[in-house]
């Protein structure tokens, strides 16, 4: 019975791999502005039942924990469809908005199950970095919302980060850096400068205050010597992109932002509670964008509540990465790394609204969830030997 169990959470894992080609096919046809055929839509849909279902089978196979992180994901999957019931969605408005979660708990009784089969994952994302990478590489740079589809290679990053080596982080921390500049993609740039940021950190705990001096005085020319160069070989298109952006002629956030806080404002108390439905900023907005930040969308979409436990996962996260910070984990920079990538990323457009690269981040923060424990008194151990 053990081997059987073992066999169908291991299978999980196809699902998956069916799930990631679907959502860069669909949604890099979308980013790319190119016409989206009804295969597509369904097979991205079907993927997400598919996918939903596998993971509601799964979670019937272990005990959920009802603390933290846990506690947020299944109040999310007992409000949230009621909330889009109250709103007159979809059916697949359903799957789409309680996905996440699912994954979450989905990757964390896997992993819990056979901490080896975090290997699978990673691989699984090392596939799903050179397909992202290829699609990003290769789609049509003349397209207005070609850049987006950087994010497919990005949001793979702390799977590639995890259990490597301090000198093989800093080189694949270039080569994400290489993607994201070639991007052009302000809020790759931002959240990379981030993870450097993180990895900064890393570099410097328990160190003296001359060795930050030093590494600041030799980091910052060293950045601005790259990003020139970057810029004089794509002829000046970084520079154009970010003067363009910091004008506010790129997307026009802060009107976007404007009409959406007045759509919330105009909202009845009930609504407010309850929100207005998935996708619902785009749907009812005069401009007929979503509300590029994920904070002002959640609560319009689906109300005070559920912004309320959004808000419990920003500080859930943060508040790991801290933690690991502070215990010297090898888990610490990845996960770290994820976390900034989710708050840049959210903060100036949206990641928890799409049924896509999200869940990538979120399967590696249900399956850090697992094996912390794991790495945790490996570590206790190797000190009690050494001392």
């Amino acid at each position: 019975m053990k081997l059987l169990i073992d066999f169908f959470l291991k299978g999980y894992i196809l699902p998956l791999f069916y799930f990631i080609w679907v959502l860069t096919d669909f949604w890099s046809s979308k980013m790319n502005l190119t016409r989206i055929d009804a295969t597509q839509t369904r097979s991205l849909a079907y993927a997400t039942y598919f996918l939903v279902g596998y993971s509601i089978l799964i979670l019937l196979q272990g005990k959920i924990r009802q603390r933290g992180i846990h506690t947020i994901c299944v109040l999310w999957c007992i409000l949230m469809p009621l909330f889009i019931f109250l709103s007159h969605g979809k059916l697949l408005d359903y799957a789409q908005t309680v996905l996440w979660p699912l994954l979450f708990e989905a990757a964390w009784i896997i992993i819990r199950n056979n901490r080896i089969n975090i290997k699978l994952f990673q691989k699984l994302f090392y596939l799903a970095f050179i397909y992202g990478t290829f699609v990003f590489i290769f789609s049509d740079r003349f397209t207005e919302g070609q850049t987006n589809t950087i994010y497919f290679s990005l949001l793979t990053l702390p799977w590639i980060l995890f259990n490597k080596s301090k000198k093989t982080q800093m080189i694949i921390m270039l080569v994400f850096s290489a993607l994201a500049i070639y991007s052009l993609k302000r809020s790759a740039m931002m959240a990379i400068a981030g993870c450097w940021f993180v990895y900064f950190l890393l570099f410097i705990k328990g160190k003296k205050t001359l060795w930050l001096l030093l590494s600041l005085i030799l980091i910052l020319p060293f950045s601005s010597f790259i990003i020139d160069y970057a810029d004089r070989e794509m002829g000046g298109s970084l520079t154009e992109r970010i003067n363009r952006e910091e004008t506010d002629e790129g997307t026009n956030r802060l009107a976007i932002y404007e009409v959406t806080m007045a759509m919330i404002g105009a909202s009845e108390p009930t609504e407010f509670v309850v929100g207005h439905g998935h996708y619902a900023v785009y749907k009812n907005s005069i401009l007929e964008k979503s509300a590029h930040n994920d904070m002002l969308e959640v609560i319009y979409d689906y109300g005070i509540i559920i912004f309320a436990l959004y808000l419990c996962l920003w500080i859930f996260v943060i508040r790991r990465s801290v933690q690991l910070f502070r215990e010297g984990s090898v888990l610490f920079f990845p996960y770290a790394s994820s976390v900034m990538i989710f708050v840049i990323i959210s903060s100036v457009g949206h990641l928890i609204l799409y049924t896509s690269y999200f869940n990538y981040i979120v399967l590696f923060w249900g399956s850090a969830e697992a094996i912390m424990p794991i790495l945790k008194f490996r570590k206790s151990h190797e000190n009690s030997i050494c001392h």
